[in-house]
């Protein structure tokens, strides 16, 4: 599923803007990536004490031993990907339809 993902965003950010191809790989890439989402949850709700299968556990007493990232890079890294969501979703034109290019080929 991972290489699944990878493979289509890279499509979708190589190909042209607009194309059926773009618009493709950007819809598989997209469904892909919620399909890992629902993965990761169900994995996270058959094993008990976790969040997740990526180690963060929710339970300080069955958490792993060693190189451990502090709880705290969890919360940055969320709150840098929400801001460049916003920032993502600010760029949007207001008026798709005007805003595309008429192309003479």
């Amino acid at each position: 599923m991972g290489t699944l993902v990878v493979c289509s965003g890279g499509t979708a950010l190589l190909s042209h803007k607009g194309s059926s191809l773009h618009r493709l790989s950007g819809l598989v890439f997209i469904v892909s990536m919620l399909m890992m989402g629902l993965i990761v949850a169900a994995g996270a709700r058959l094993e008990s004490g976790s969040i997740s299968s990526l180690g963060i556990h929710a339970n300080e007493n069955h958490a792993p031993q060693g190189n451990v990232p502090p709880r705290e890079a969890y919360f940055v890294f969320a709150a840098l990907a929400l801001i460049a969501m916003i920032l993502d979703i600010n760029q949007r034109p207001q008026d798709p339809v005007a805003s595309q290019t008429k192309r003479t080929s």
